[in-house]
């Protein structure tokens, strides 16, 4: 888990707040688009956000290997990185 990693305002999530502090990121749209801090993830192939984690993110990488070994039972969703 990466804390920090989802740019909010460019993705489409809004913070989940009680008693002043955050405790999930709520889907906007039910295929959200997620923009990712390029610091909170680097060097990494899987992770997830401390706040997000319904949702597990791989890099393009990865990715190209789970599609060249038939992997399936997943929802692919893009993501990009600023």
């Amino acid at each position: 888990f990466v804390e920090n990693g989802i740019i909010v305002e460019k993705s489409d999530v809004n913070p989940n707040i009680r008693n002043g502090k955050i405790r999930t990121y709520l889907r906007t749209a039910q295929r959200p688009r997620l923009m990712w801090r390029a610091k909170a993830i680097a060097g990494r192939h899987v992770w997830a956000d401390k706040y997000f984690g319904d949702a597990i993110i791989v890099s393009d990488e990865f990715y190209e290997q789970l599609k060249k070994s038939e992997m399936g039972s997943f929802t692919a969703l893009e993501c990009r990185v600023e």
